[in-house]
C-alpha cells in the first residue's frame, strides 16, 4: 500500500501572515493533515509505526505553517479608532470602608439577677459593732425583708455572739455565732449566699437591723463610683469580681489601676495612653468596649499580665477580638454625575459622538447611563469603563471609521481625561524579519499597536477553525499549537509501554534511545530534562505524565510566542534551524530515518515522505 504524506519543502508558494495567504495556507494544511494515512488502515500497522507517522506528520504541517526564516513577513493592521482616558480616573470610592478591630465584654459587667440593699445597716438600739454585708445572694428566700436579731450579746472578739437571721414570716434563715477569739472582720456566711463581717465593738441583746433582699431584679454597675466604694458609693461590680491596686496591658502598653479608681477613670486612662485603643463603657449593654484606633484587618487589641482584677471585673478577661477588615475600593459609577467629585465641573447638556448627540442629565444620568446610551445609538462606537484600569474607553465599531468626540458645554469628555476631537484609525502593514530583528516600515502608533495586537484577540479555542472571522497570525499560531500537541501525544504514546503494543523486531526501543539521543545532543545536554522558553520540553526521567512536556499552560505560551512578531522568527529557527539544524528538522530525520528501515521510502531531506506499510 502507498501512502503519501507531508509537503514538498521547495515549494515556491511562500507563506507570509498576509491575510489570503493565511486563509490558503490553513485550508491546505488544515485538509492535509485531518486526512492523516494513518487513520486508513490502521490494522496494518503496529502501535510504534502510527506513531512515528503521526508525529512526522505534525512536524511537516508546522514546518509548513511556520514562515521561512530570513525573510519578511507581513502583519496587517487594522485597529479601529479608540479613545481612551490619559490615566486612572478618581470617580470617588464608595466601597465598603475599613472597619477597626474590636473587643468587648463577654456579657454585662454585673451579669447577677438577685440584689439586696446596699444602705449601711442600723442597729435599732445600742448596738456598737458595724455589719457590712457581701457575697452573692441565691434568691433562695425570693424578695424579703430579713432581720437579723442579737440572741446572746456581748463584745466582738472578747465574747461569743449569737445572732439568728429570720425571714418576715419569722421563720428561721440562719445563725451566724461569732466565737470570742474570732479576730475583727472575719466573715461569717449564710446558707443563702450572704455574708456578713462586723467592725469592733459592743452587741446588746435583742437589738436588730434589716436587710432587703431581691430575687429577680437588673442589677446595674455604676461606672463612676470607686471600686473601693462602700453603701451608696459601693460600684456593684458583680459579686466576687473585686478591683484593687494593680495593673495590666493593653498591647504592650501599662494601664495602672488604684483602689479608688472607677471603671470610667481606667477607661480614660487606657484612652490617653498609647495603646492606640479607644475604651467606652456602654449603659445600655453594660459592656466595655475597645475599638483600635487604626482600621483594618491588621491591627489587633491584646490584653495581658492583669495584677487588678479590672479585666475580670468588666468581662473583658477570656474575651476575643473581632477583626477589623481591610476596606475595598469601589469607583462609584452608579451614582448621578453630580453626586462624584470627579464630575463636578459637569454640566448638563448635549455631548456629540460621531455626530450623534447624546443627551446629559448630571443630575439623574450615572457614568454607566452615558457609556450605555453611546453604545447603543447610531454612533457606531463601544464605550465601556474597565474597572481594573479604572479608565473609559471609546472604539469605532468599524475599523475603517474615524472616532470624533466633542464634548459641547458640558465639560464631559474632559473629566474622563479624552481630548475631544478626532481619532484615527490603524490600517497599516508591519513588515517583520524572520531572523528575529524587527524591520517596521510604518508609523510608530502602528508599531505601538502591532505588539499588543495579538493579545486582545480572541484567545477561545474552536474546534472548526474559521480564519474568515479572526486575523491570520493568531489563527496559525492556534493551529501550530494543535499540531505540537498532537506530536507530544504521539511521542508520550511511543514511550509508553502500557500504550505501545509493538512487536520486538519494529525497534521501538532502539527508536526511543535514538529520539532522546537527538534531543540531548540539540540541547548540547546529557539532560534528563530539557526545556525551552518557549513553552516545549521535554523530561526522560519522570515519565508518568509524559516524556514530551506540553500542558495546556506551556501550549499558550508557546501560541503567544509565535503571534508576537519579536518572537515568533526565534521560535522557526529553533525548531528549524539553517541547514536542518532545528530541533523539528532533526526529530524528523529520525523518524524518517526508523521508516526507512523499515522498508519504507523518504526523500532525502525528510519533509516528504513516500512510505510504503
Amino acid at each position: 500500500m502507498e501512502l503519501y504524506g507531508g509537503i514538498n519543502p521547495y515549494d515556491s508558494f511562500r507563506f507570509g501572515f498576509g491575510y489570503i495567504d493565511t486563509i490558503q495556507k490553513q485550508s491546505a494544511v488544515t485538509a492535509s493533515f485531518s486526512g492523516l494515512p494513518v487513520s486508513n488502515h490502521r490494522d496494518q500497522m503496529d502501535d510504534t509505526t502510527r506513531n512515528v507517522l503521526r508525529m512526522r506528520k505534525a512536524m511537516e504541517a508546522v514546518k509548513q505553517l511556520m514562515p521561512a526564516s530570513g525573510e519578511y513577513s507581513e502583519i496587517q493592521i487594522a485597529i479601529p479608532a479608540k479613545a481612551a482616558s490619559a490615566s486612572s480616573l478618581d470617580l470617588g470610592a464608595s466601597g465598603a470602608a475599613p472597619t477597626p478591630t474590636t473587643l468587648q465584654s463577654t456579657e454585662e459587667v454585673n451579669a447577677s439577677t438577685t440584689a439586696y440593699s446596699t444602705d449601711p445597716p442600723a442597729w435599732t438600739g445600742s448596738s456598737t459593732a458595724q455589719p457590712t454585708i457581701s457575697g452573692e445572694y441565691d434568691g433562695t428566700d425570693g424578695t424579703d425583708t430579713l432581720r437579723f436579731e442579737v440572741t446572746r450579746g456581748g463584745t466582738l472578739g472578747k465574747s461569743n455572739i449569737q445572732i439568728k437571721v429570720y425571714n418576715s414570716s419569722n421563720s428561721l434563715v440562719g445563725v451566724l455565732d461569732p466565737k470570742k477569739n474570732d479576730p475583727v472582720d472575719t466573715q461569717y456566711t449564710l446558707s443563702n449566699g450572704l455574708t456578713v463581717t462586723f467592725s469592733e465593738g459592743n452587741f446588746v441583746k435583742n437589738d436588730t437591723f434589716t436587710l432587703e433582699v431581691y430575687d429577680n431584679v437588673e442589677n446595674a454597675v455604676n461606672p463612676n463610683n470607686p471600686f473601693n466604694g462602700t453603701g451608696g458609693e459601693d460600684p456593684n461590680l458583680q459579686s466576687g469580681l473585686n478591683v484593687t491596686s494593680g495593673s495590666f496591658e493593653i498591647n504592650g502598653t501599662t494601664i495602672a489601676v488604684a483602689a479608688d479608681d472607677s471603671i470610667n477613670s481606667v477607661l480614660a486612662k487606657i484612652n490617653s495612653s498609647d495603646a492606640g485603643v479607644t475604651a467606652t463603657f456602654d449603659a445600655a449593654t453594660e459592656k466595655v468596649l475597645l475599638t483600635q484606633n487604626t482600621p483594618g484587618a491588621t491591627p489587633d487589641i491584646v490584653l495581658a499580665n492583669d495584677t487588678s482584677g479590672f479585666l475580670a471585673a468588666t468581662k473583658l478577661e477570656g474575651a476575643v477580638a473581632t477583626p477589623g477588615e481591610d476596606g475595598a475600593l469601589v469607583d462609584d459609577i452608579s451614582r448621578p454625575l453630580a453626586e462624584v467629585d470627579a464630575f463636578a465641573d459637569v454640566q448638563s447638556g448635549s455631548i456629540s459622538v460621531n455626530g450623534v448627540n447624546i443627551n446629559i442629565d448630571v443630575n439623574a444620568d450615572t457614568l454607566t447611563n452615558i457609556l450605555d446610551r453611546i453604545s447603543l445609538s447610531s454612533a457606531e462606537v463601544t464605550a465601556s469603563y474597565e474597572s481594573t484600569s479604572r479608565a473609559v474607553s471609546l472604539v469605532s465599531n468599524n475599523s475603517e471609521s474615524q472616532l470624533t468626540l466633542d464634548s459641547g458645554l458640558t465639560n464631559f469628555f474632559s473629566a474622563l481625561e479624552i481630548a475631544d476631537g478626532t481619532y484615527e484609525p490603524v490600517n497599516e502593514t508591519v513588515q517583520v524579519q524572520t531572523e528575529g530583528i524587527d524591520y517596521v516600515n510604518a508609523s510608530d502608533l502602528t508599531a505601538q499597536y502591532a505588539q499588543v495586537y495579538n493579545t486582545e484577540l480572541n484567545e477561545a479555542e474552536r474546534s472548526n477553525l474559521n480564519v474568515s472571522e479572526t486575523p491570520a497570525t493568531p489563527a496559525d499560531a492556534r493551529m501550530l499549537g494543535k499540531l505540537v500537541s498532537i506530536m507530544a501525544d504521539s511521542m508520550n504514546a511511543l514511550f509508553d509501554d502500557s500504550a505501545v503494543n509493538a512487536s520486538k523486531a519494529s525497534g521501538t526501543e532502539s527508536l526511543r534511545n535514538d529520539i532522546q539521543s537527538t534531543i540531548s545532543s540539540w540541547f548540547d545536554s546529557d539532560g534528563p530534562r530539557f526545556n525551552t522558553d518557549f513553552g516545549i520540553g521535554f523530561d526522560f526521567e519522570n515519565t508518568d505524565a509524559g516524556v514530551f512536556k506540553f500542558s495546556q499552560a506551556d501550549r499558550s505560551r508557546f501560541e503567544a510566542a509565535l503571534a508576537s512578531p519579536q518572537t515568533a522568527p526565534s521560535i522557526n529557527k529553533a525548531l528549524f534551524g539553517i541547514q536542518s539544524g532545528g530541533l523539528f528538522n532533526q526529530l524528523h530525520s529520525v523518524l524518517t530515518a526508523a521508516a526507512t528501515g523499515s522498508g519504507s521510502k523518504a526523500d532525502p531531506t525528510g519533509l516528504f515522505v513516500d512510505l510504503s506499510i
